[in-house]
């Protein structure tokens, strides 16, 4: 599951769903930056989130994996590249 929470800058936030399907568990900030960084989506795996951010400038989109502390560029454009699927 991944949330936004709202402030000056969007961030990735990951957490487990508690079994009874009531609350978050255990929930921790997934991007460490400060930048707009919005998730949309799991790889098929649900090992990593996909998401666009502007830290480079431009919106690009980003894959990081929940066990990693940096995220890996996966497309890069003058375009803003934005909602990844």
């Amino acid at each position: 599951m991944t949330f936004l929470r709202e402030n000056t800058a969007v961030s990735v936030y990951i957490a487990a769903l508690a079994p009874d399907g009531t609350h978050l568990l255990a929930n921790r900030r997934l991007t460490l930056d400060e930048n707009q960084n919005d998730p949309f989506a799991w790889t098929p795996d649900s090992k990593a989130v996909l998401f666009s951010s502007n830290r480079n400038g431009t919106p690009q989109i980003f894959k990081q994996f929940i066990d990693q502390p940096l995220a890996e560029n996966l497309m890069t454009s003058a375009e803003q590249l934005l909602q990844p699927r």
